[in-house]
């Protein structure tokens, strides 16, 4: 009798790409994983076996093919993968974040294989550790491979792209990461129950470039929503004479209204009362060294609107502000 086939194949078998793989399978849906090193899928198996036969000890009644531990599959390549996944394929590549050369060399491998349909995805950032990659929406690799050559064969490309967990306002307590994701909208349909078990993920838009857009615009809000705050605590400062205290508490105080609770907001009022650690007395807001890096990407949005012909004088006022940061030494001497 011929195998079943899986709903999903996952390329890459990270420590994320294992615990994507392990929370499907575990669900009893069939999962089909492949890996660089062929040999790998099967020590990979042979672990997630381990942990949940233990939990099927009592199941006498269902049918081993059906039990979760069995409902994860190995691949020795791209081709048995592709073959071993029902069509509309659904395959999740880890490992290439931050890599896009390699993300090239995965496509020219599996591309051939694809038929109409067929949906690809780029996992974005996959530990709290990495840092976050700007991308330019133009530059990013999935979108310019859809064009070159996905588009045309009707075959569906998404990226994804990680977003800090404390950006974002998450209703399960057990999703831990939450992602943008940018690509065809009626593809994402398919693709949707599959994420949002377990991630918090918002469709950016039709193209992969989406997602990256839509990540330059959250940031420049981050920017234009700061400048505000960082104003009215200086203006509150030289009037009333306000001191740490009262500004982390009129902060709090906002945050906990219904009008202006934001990400920005909470740790702003939570770095006023943080005591330094280091002195015996003063907060350290007060020995924070008032210089912020500044890097293009922080200028991309400004740039974006210019040629959109789009005013955008909160954010051009948070940008200059960060410009005078950079100029630490010119403002100590001209004071």
């Amino acid at each position: 009798m011929s195998q079943r086939l899986c709903t999903i194949g996952i390329h890459g078998l990270t420590s994320i790409g294992q615990q994507f793989a392990a929370h499907h399978a575990s669900s009893k849906t069939r999962v089909c994983i492949s890996d660089e090193d062929p040999s790998f899928p099967d020590l990979v198996i042979g672990e997630y076996r381990n942990q949940t036969e233990l939990d099927e000890r009592d199941q006498h009644d269902v049918p081993l093919a059906e039990r979760a531990s069995r409902s994860m599959i190995g691949a020795s390549g791209w081709k048995e993968l592709v073959q071993r996944v029902e069509h509309p394929r659904k395959i999740f590549v880890f490992g290439t974040y931050g890599d896009d050369e390699k993300f090239r060399e995965v496509w020219d491998s599996l591309s051939s294989l694809l038929q109409r349909g067929d949906i690809v995805v780029r996992w974005g950032a996959e530990d709290g550790s990495d840092e976050i990659i700007h991308k330019f929406y133009t530059e990013s690799v999935v979108e310019n491979l859809s064009k070159e050559d996905a588009q045309d064969r009707g075959i569906n490309l998404f990226e994804m792209i990680r977003l800090e967990r404390d950006r974002v306002i998450v209703e399960k307590e057990d999703i831990t990461e939450a992602f943008l994701i940018g690509g065809p909208k009626e593809a994402y349909e398919t693709l949707k129950p599959l994420l949002q078990s377990y991630a918090a993920v918002g469709h950016a838009g039709n193209s992969a470039g989406c997602a990256h857009y839509a990540s330059m615009i959250q940031r420049a809000i981050e920017f234009g929503v700061s400048q505000p705050y960082a104003e009215a605590a200086e203006m509150l400062r030289v009037v009333t004479n306000f001191v740490n205290q009262d500004f982390g508490r009129i902060m709090n105080n906002w945050n906990n209204g219904d009008l202006l609770p934001s990400y920005v907001l909470e740790i702003s009022g939570k770095i006023y009362y943080k005591r330094d650690d280091l002195t015996p007395n003063g907060h350290i807001v007060n020995h924070m060294v008032d210089c912020v890096d500044l890097k293009d990407s922080d200028t991309w949005a400004a740039i974006e609107a210019t040629k959109l012909g789009v005013p955008v004088p909160t954010l051009n006022a948070a940008l200059e502000a960060r410009y005078f940061s950079v100029m630490k030494d010119d403002r100590v001497e001209a004071s």
